[in-house]
Order: C-alpha cells, then structure tokens, then sequence
C-alpha cells in the first residue's frame, strides 16, 4: 500500500509539473507574439516617417 502511494504521488507531481511547463510554454508564445507585434509596428511607423521625410525633401 506505502509503495503504490509514493507512485500516486510521484506521478501527479510529475502531471502537474508537465501542466506548468505547458503553461509556460504557451505563455512565453504569447509573450513573443506581443513583442514582435509591437516591434513590426514600430518598424512600420518609422519606415512610414522615412517615405514621408524623403517625399518632402523632393
């Protein structure tokens, strides 16, 4: 009874680590997917302030 209690506990200890590590995973995604949005965006703004600089300048 003792040994088949540790492999209880032993595996939900390791479902709930492979839950958190999900959960990480997914959260770093997010997180990537915001900071490359706001650096696309970032990026077209100036490049939008350079076509119109250089349009002025002609």
């Amino acid at each position: 009874m003792l040994l088949s209690m540790g492999f209880v506990g032993e595996v939900i200890f390791e479902a709930v680590k492979f839950v958190v590590m999900i959960l990480l995973l997914v959260l770093a995604v997010i997180a990537g997917g915001k900071l490359r949005k706001a650096k696309d965006a970032k990026k077209a703004a100036t490049q939008t302030n350079v076509t119109t600089a250089q349009g002025n300048d002609n």
